[in-house]
């Protein structure tokens, strides 16, 4: 009688203990922690209030959809920290094909802050539910110590 009950004790607790082995991790979860931990660049603007300073102000104040209206109407389309912004505002629309390209254009470009554009990504990657997609990146970011490659070494033990 004992030795059954200890075989079911065993199996319940074998049961929970891989459960948290094999449970997926909450992408949604990690994009949110994982953004909010990435600080956004300065955006330099001078001078009277114009385009780019009202979208920083939108952008702020999590208003994506007047941000991006903006950043569209502005004229610095060709500086990593636009892209990345522009970037950021589509992904939060749920504007992902838009953002995907947003971020490759970040990194196919020759711009100092190019590799930023790999984080990003990943970040996009994960909104979307794309884990297998996001640790291909992070591999990359953390093996040519990119970007961020720190942030993409915890977030791959996650994954």
């Amino acid at each position: 009688m004992w030795s059954y009950v200890s075989a079911v004790a065993a199996v319940v607790l074998l049961f929970f203990a891989l459960q948290g082995v094999f449970e997926r991790p909450n992408t949604q979860e990690l994009y949110a922690t994982y953004f909010q931990q990435t600080k956004m660049p300065a955006l330099a603007t001078r001078g009277a209030a114009n385009d780019m300073t009202k979208a920083l102000v939108a952008f702020r104040a999590k208003d994506y959809k007047t941000a991006l209206a903006l950043f569209n109407q502005a004229s610095k389309a060709d500086t990593a920290d636009f892209m990345l912004y522009k970037g950021v505002c589509e992904m939060e629309l749920a504007q992902y094909n838009d953002a995907n390209n947003t971020f490759d254009r970040l990194i196919a470009s020759s711009l100092l802050d190019a590799e930023k554009g790999y984080w990003y990504k990943t970040l996009l990657l994960l909104k979307q539910d794309k884990p297998k997609a996001a640790k291909a990146i992070l591999k990359q970011i953390i093996a040519k110590k990119q970007y961020n490659y720190q942030q993409a070494e915890k977030l791959l033990e996650v994954l």
